[in-house]
Parts: C-alpha cells; sequence; structure tokens
C-alpha cells in the first residue's frame, strides 16, 4: 500500500503551523511540509509541529526548503566557498527532517543556464547526497520547469552517474516543461521516493486531483515495475481550488483511485 498525503504547500501562504492543523483535521494521514522560513528550521518549530503530526496520528513523509530558488548560487556557481556555506546551510533541514520524523529533504537544483558540465554537476550533487544520509536522511532531485532536471534524459544521465541517488516525480513540472509525466517517470525508473500529484485539463496544467483528464492508474502502471513504493502526495497552488472542502473531496478521491488500484 502506497502512502497518499497532501502537501502543506496547498495552503501557502496560510503559516506552516496552521496549515498542518488544516491537515489534520482533514485527517490527512501523511504529509510534506514546505519551510517557509529560517524560524521555521529552528529545533523547537519542528518539535510543535512534530507535536501536531503526532497528536493527529499523521506521518511527516519530506520537507521542502524555502531556499529552492536560491541552489543554483549555493551549489553550481564558481565560487567553492559559496558551496561550502550551502552545504552547512543545508544541515539545517537534515536535521529538521530528522525532528520531524521525515526522509526525504527536496532538491530543485540549478537553472536551465547552469554553465557546469553534468559530470560537474553531478559530482557536486554527490557530495550534498551523501552529506545528507550522514544526517540519516536522503536528498532526492525533483523535476522543475525552469530547472536543468526539466527534460528526462538529464534523469537517464543521474541514474547512470549516481544510482544510488532518489528523485521526485512532480507531474505539473512535467507538463510545464512539454514533457508527458510517464516519459519522465521512466527516465527516473528505480530511483522515484516521492511523488507531486495533480491534475490537469487541456487548458490548464494544474487543477485538483479529479477534476480533470488524468488517470493516476496509468502513472501507477509505469512507475510501480520501475520503483520501489514510492509516497504519493497531493501538491496543488492555493490558486488552484476555492475551498479547504475541494482539496478534500481531492486528496480522498486520490486515496480511493489508489486503494483500488
Amino acid at each position: 500500500m502506497l502512502n497518499v498525503g497532501v502537501s502543506t504547500a496547498c495552503l501557502y501562504p496560510m503559516p506552516t503551523e496552521e496549515a498542518l492543523e488544516q491537515l489534520a483535521n482533514l485527517s490527512v494521514t501523511f504529509t510534506e511540509v514546505f519551510i517557509n522560513s529560517h524560524q521555521e528550521l529552528q529545533p523547537d518549530f519542528c518539535q510543535r509541529l512534530r507535536h501536531v503530526a503526532d497528536g493527529a496520528g499523521m506521518r511527516i513523509l519530506a520537507i521542502h526548503p524555502y531556499t529552492s530558488g536560491f541552489e543554483p548560487f549555493l551549489f553550481f556557481s564558481n565560487y567553492p566557498r559559496r558551496f561550502e556555506d550551502g552545504m552547512e546551510y543545508y544541515r539545517n533541514y537534515y536535521r529538521a527532517a530528522k525532528i520531524l520524523g521525515a526522509d526525504y529533504v527536496i532538491f530543485h537544483g540549478a537553472f536551465k543556464h547552469c554553465d557546469l558540465s553534468r559530470e560537474e554537476y553531478f559530482n557536486r550533487y554527490s557530495q550534498l547526497c551523501q552529506d545528507a544520509r550522514s544526517f540519516g536522511v536522503e536528498l532526492v532531485h525533483e523535476n522543475v520547469e525552469r530547472c536543468v532536471g526539466a527534460v528526462p534524459d538529464f534523469f537517464e544521465e543521474m541514474g547512470h552517474k549516481l544510482p544510488q541517488c532518489g528523485t521526485v516525480l512532480d507531474v505539473k513540472q512535467a507538463l510545464r516543461a512539454g514533457v508527458d509525466p510517464l516519459d519522465m517517470a521512466r527516465a527516473m525508473r528505480g530511483r522515484i521516493r516521492h511523488i507531486h500529484i495533480s491534475d490537469h485539463t487541456l487548458q490548464e496544467d494544474c487543477v485538483p486531483y479529479g477534476q480533470g483528464i488524468f488517470r493516476v492508474a496509468d502513472l501507477l502502471n509505469v512507475v510501480l515495475p520501475l520503483s520501489e513504493k514510492p509516497s504519493v502526495v497531493l501538491e496543488l497552488y492555493r490558486s488552484n481550488f476555492h475551498l479547504i472542502t475541494d482539496l478534500d473531496i481531492s486528496y480522498k478521491k486520490l486515496q480511493k483511485d489508489i486503494e483500488n488500484f
């Protein structure tokens, strides 16, 4: 059985602790927490979040850094000290993940115009992955439209160079890059740890699950023979739905469709 949940990102910019409480009120069993400020990395704040989750019988699967957009500057420039500073800062996320009980920290990587060779890129990413593992968590690379990981061949090559490094498949980001999510899943074969699910129509690339043409069964038919059982998390933008009940309906339909798969 797959772990099926909802990301706190769906309720942004609601404060993170309030978003988590809202998901707890919907009886969401699994979640991903977006860390939205440095304050939210502090141990006492993370303990508060953990208390909310534990009290609701909810498990936090992954955390998402608020500094994702800063990763090109931190890790993929030609200034070594900044890479070292970035590694040190990201240890805050690994420590937070441990407090929250999360297995994964999400990584976006460099923008498309990155000047580094892929060999150098993967060398640096490997160092980051090793550092995360030393804290008992896994750094997992997501496909993001504006980043180098927008295309399947990036993850094909990453699989050859870094077969031990996990990935995050984001359906809407694949669509925004003009990529069939199933092709991206095949490129990530054997390494998908976490999936960001949303639905889409012919006009919109992100709508609540159940309101479009996407069939999660088609994705699972590709993913499950290729990977360990990944977690599946509903991730929408706040502008993609009107009421909290819309989010609840979408989550319950996703749960049901995966249970019936």
